[in-house]
């Protein structure tokens, strides 16, 4: 059994981002921090259950995994040198502006597959 379903930890991240922002706006630089961190633990989890859901509907796509890699490595960069309020503030704008669209954006293609093999979760 998957530990949570990628659409769970999609939503997830995106309050984890509410949090982040909710931290910047308090000028908390370690509640920042603390979110970021949650967020980067929580998007491995999330790409870590959608492999394992894709590889069971025969989806391996090699370049979907990279790009995963890629977004994770992204996240990661964007926070880890932030020390201050203006840093936490561009680190937010990047994983709201640009990571969270890459995300959704890739995940469009697993939802084609899905329709393309006649899946209907309902």
């Amino acid at each position: 059994r998957f530990r949570e379903s990628p659409s769970a930890t999609a939503d997830r991240l995106l309050i984890i981002c509410l949090f982040m922002t909710e931290g910047y706006r308090s000028k908390d630089i370690g509640h920042c921090k603390e979110s970021w961190q949650l967020f980067c633990e929580k998007l491995e989890q999330h790409f870590d259950s959608e492999e394992k859901i894709m590889a069971s509907f025969n989806y391996v796509k090699e370049e979907h995994n990279n790009c995963h890699q890629k977004i994770l490595g992204q996240t990661l960069a964007v926070g880890r040198d932030c020390e201050t309020l203006e840093d936490w503030r561009g680190c937010l704008y990047q994983i709201r502006d640009e990571i969270l669209s890459q995300i959704l954006r890739h995940d469009l293609h697993f939802a084609e597959h899905l329709i393309g093999i006649g899946y209907n979760e309902h």
